[in-house]
């Protein structure tokens, strides 16, 4: 798999999810919408795993709960008003953000330790 080529895509599945919210913020929500918003973000999610995975060794597990998080906020985003899927959408993304902060400094510390060491 050549993450160069997955993770455009699916931040343009993404792209795509969000202009559909601010065309009709408080329309309907829609498989089409989960797709694109969550199944998006997992693509990007799994794509960076397995990048860091296959180069830092570290910081790939913390995006398996972002996107096991996917699958019930797009099951949801059907029944939600689109401006709700894309607040489920953030709150997703801050936790992961989040967890990611401390992961990578956790591999930077190890890296520097490495380095000197």
């Amino acid at each position: 798999m050549n993450s160069a080529y997955v993770v455009p895509a699916a931040l343009v599945a993404m792209a795509v999810g969000s202009e559909l919210v601010v065309t009709h913020p408080l329309g309907h929500g829609s498989v089409t919408l989960a797709l694109l918003l969550f199944g998006g973000l997992a693509l990007y999610l799994a794509a960076t795993a397995w990048f860091f995975r296959a180069t830092a060794h570290g910081a790939w597990t913390e995006r398996l709960p972002a996107g096991a998080a996917c699958v019930p906020a797009a099951v949801a985003t059907v029944r939600l008003p689109p401006l709700a899927a894309v607040a489920l959408l953030d709150l997703i993304l801050l936790l992961t953000v989040a967890s990611l902060t401390r992961a990578h400094r956790r591999v930077a510390g190890g890296l520097r330790e490495a380095a000197t060491g």
